[in-house]
């Protein structure tokens, strides 16, 4: 599949992440936390799809600790933060750390983790990628 096909199919799904599907998914990813991925997300500027790119650690989020579900990528050079957060959505907040300002925020439409870390003792087979959207949650 080549990335016009990826963009196409990638139209096709909700705009949005439902707060159920993406609660019950995040509790699941949960088994990655503190480990290492490059992300890649999508969604709507408007009527444009757009993606953003970037990398760092996982550390997650659960209503005990934080008051709703959710993940920060973080720990990369550029020290951009990728906050998702599970409220009235799946929404994402792109902040700068340095100079402490969110950049972008929206409606995640897709989110797609490939691990470069992960712990062996927890699982004998874990997967490498994973992909949220409003269709889907799967580990692959």
């Amino acid at each position: 599949m080549n990335d016009y096909e990826d963009i196409y199919e990638i139209q096709q799904l909700p705009k949005y992440i439902d707060v159920n599907h993406a609660e019950k998914s995040i509790e699941k990813m949960q088994i990655y936390g503190g480990h290492s991925a490059y992300v890649k997300l999508y969604y709507y500027d408007g009527r444009i799809l757009e993606t953003i790119n970037t990398m760092g650690y996982v550390m997650f989020r659960t209503p005990k600790t934080f008051g709703h579900w959710g993940f920060v990528i973080k720990g990369n050079e550029e020290e951009i933060a990728l906050l998702i957060k599970v409220d009235e959505r799946c929404e994402f907040q792109l902040y700068d750390q340095k100079i402490r300002q969110t950049i972008k925020e929206g409606d995640v439409v897709q989110i797609f983790l490939e691990w470069t870390s992960y712990k062996l003792e927890k699982e004998t087979s874990f997967s490498k990628r994973t992909i949220l959207n409003g269709n889907e949650f799967n580990f692959l």
